[in-house]
């Protein structure tokens, strides 16, 4: 294991120091530091240019040392590499490091290449194909991590980037770019804290961030807020039709009586749900409410004076029917009265508060109007 070459190595170089000019040990000491990336894999090897300069394996350690230097020492170690096959053209391990180093160097460049000409899944295999030629390289696959992330981003391949840009990090891809990168894939999978913290570091390493903390922290605080259109499953560009549209799907999926059977504690949870529901159709169908909430001026109906969904209390002005329009409300009276409306006034408040009084059954006792409580004229349609 781990402690037992650690032990192994210790032993070599106290041995290495009575024999200060015996090659054959630095080698060793050189080639059991270099997975690591110590830069003593290489230094302990300088005293032996003059001496060992035509030998091929002080070359070809100097190539393995510099094999796991990362992205630059990759292109040094094909250099040396040249060098070693020169001196002797059937060198197996040269060889075989030589073909390795080439087969990274050209997925990585595939990948590069894929990039730039924005074919992000191409790009994505040819990195993950350069990481498998040796996954014991740490560093130059860091690097193929960091880039391998970016091509994920642009998939909102949110959770597998992430793993890669924290690897390329642990790897030793420690510029502020690196952190940044992060600090964006974090706020797409609304990690706020995360988002904040990773920038303020990339910021410390480059002022040029600084402007992105400060407007990373408006994001986040915007964040913190209710998304009324997450609520109605909706997206913010939504039109007003899909608006009504995902106010009534969701309003049908939550209300109450469709909860009857329910534990207690689901009960609660859904007259939530549906209470949320009537607060954001209340928002949203409302032209002035909805830019006002999409500039961050208000964040809930109770935030606006003309009152709304929350506010409850007689009809007013329809706030208390949740958003529901006056086209909504007269065909509820063409089509069947307000009967069955008795069931949503009162306690319920929310989305159709205030209007407990207007309820009740017709005197034949037949209940009329819509299902669940809704007026007649109150239909799911798509």
């Amino acid at each position: 294991d781990n402690n037992e070459e650690s032990l192994a190595l210790r032993a070599v170089s106290d041995v290495a120091t009575h024999y200060p000019d015996c090659f054959e040990l630095a080698a060793v000491i050189s080639a059991a530091r270099a997975p690591s990336g110590s830069p003593a894999a290489m230094s302990v090897l300088n005293g032996f240019s003059k001496t060992h300069g035509d030998v091929p394996e002080f070359h070809y350690a100097r190539a393995y040392a510099s094999y796991f230097a990362g992205q630059q020492g990759m292109k040094n170690a094909l250099v040396l590499l040249k060098q070693v096959l020169e001196l002797d053209p059937d060198h197996a391990a040269g060889k075989a490091l030589f073909k390795r180093c080439r087969e990274a160097e050209k997925m990585k460049n595939l990948g590069n290449e894929a990039y730039k000409a924005r074919q992000w899944e191409d790009a994505v295999t040819h990195y993950t194909n350069a990481a498998g030629v040796d996954p014991k390289n740490k560093a130059f696959n860091a690097v193929i991590f960091g880039n391998r992330a970016a091509a994920r981003l642009e998939l909102k391949q949110f959770t597998g980037a992430l793993s890669d840009v924290t690897a390329a990090i642990e790897g030793g891809q420690e510029a502020p770019k690196f952190y940044a990168r992060r600090s964006r894939i974090h706020e797409q999978l609304e990690n706020w804290d995360d988002a904040q913290r990773d920038m303020k570091r990339a910021a410390e390493g480059d002022d040029a961030y600084e402007r992105d903390v400060r407007d990373l922290a408006k994001r986040a605080k915007l964040a913190s807020r209710k998304d009324w259109y997450k609520v109605l499953g909706v997206s913010r560009t939504a039109t007003d039709q899909e608006i009504k549209k995902g106010y009534r799907l969701e309003a049908m999926k939550w209300h109450p009586d469709k909860w009857t059977a329910a534990s207690d504690a689901e009960k609660l949870h859904a007259e939530k749900k549906f209470k949320e529901v009537g607060e954001a159709n209340a928002i949203l169908s409302d032209p002035q409410k909805r830019r006002l909430y999409d500039s961050g001026a208000i964040d809930n109906e109770t935030d606006h004076a003309s009152g709304g969904a929350s506010r409850g209390g007689g009809m007013g002005g329809m706030g208390g029917m949740g958003g529901m329009s006056e086209e909504d409300l007269m065909a509820a009276f063409m089509m069947g009265g307000m009967g069955g409306m008795g069931g949503m006034g009162g306690g319920m408040g929310g989305p159709f508060g205030g209007m407990g009084g207007m309820g009740g059954r017709p005197q034949s006792g037949r209940r009329r109007g819509g299902g669940g409580g809704f007026p007649a004229g109150f239909g799911f349609g798509m």
